[in-house]
């Protein structure tokens, strides 16, 4: 049950049907080897991503945001699905929409409609590098701690595992091991134990 409150779930939106890229060449011709996604191996990042020094699990990561919106693996996505495709990886644009134009822009230059896998990793891999950390830590932190007092106590908890459904599915008892495993205490977690408890999870 633990696994319903896992901080990666407030940062992620919910998968929405994929819109379909405008009619272009590279759409309408058949997937092949040479177009299609490859899935990251479990073990080890691939080439590309250990030349962009991703690791195997940020390379799993954004492969998954790309797939959400390429259900047939042609290995494309279309433009008006990158900031989609970037939510669910944890960057937001809503103050900054010349920088999401600008990223379309690396990303579709000759504005075909549609963003490459190998583009897209490469892009996302330098927002990455460049990301401010803390300031995701303080986003997915107010999902928990909507009233802004600080601290994520039991009824928090149980607020966003009714949020998630899962409400009657995890116990009091459960939820209060979480506090307690985060924090060390048991009365409540504060933002520099939630940002450590998601560098543990892999998170961060």
């Amino acid at each position: 049950m633990a696994s319903a409150l896992h901080p990666t779930q407030s940062l992620r939106p919910a998968p929405r049907t994929p819109t379909n890229a405008p009619t272009n060449s590279k759409k309408n011709a058949q997937p092949s080897s040479t177009t299609s996604t490859p899935r990251p191996s479990t073990k080890k990042p691939s080439k590309a991503a250990q030349r962009l020094s991703l690791t195997s699990d940020q390379e799993s990561a954004i492969h998954d945001a790309f797939s959400l919106f390429d259900p047939d693996n042609t290995g494309e996505i279309a433009t008006t699905d990158v900031r989609m495709a970037m939510r669910a990886l944890g960057f937001e644009f809503e103050n900054t929409r010349e920088e999401l134009q600008s990223i379309i822009r690396t990303l579709d230059p000759d504005r075909e409609g549609a963003v490459e896998w190998e583009i897209f990793l490469e892009v996302v891999s330098l927002k990455l590098q460049t990301r401010d950390i803390h300031a995701e830590v303080e986003r997915a932190f107010m999902l928990f701690d909507d009233t802004g007092k600080g601290v994520i106590r039991l009824d928090d908890l149980r607020r966003v595992a009714r949020e998630l459904g899962e409400e009657g599915k995890v116990s009091d008892d459960e939820l209060r091991d979480m506090l307690e495993i985060a924090s060390g205490r048991g009365d409540g977690v504060r933002l520099e134990e939630f940002e450590g408890v998601m560098r543990r999870a892999g998170v961060l």
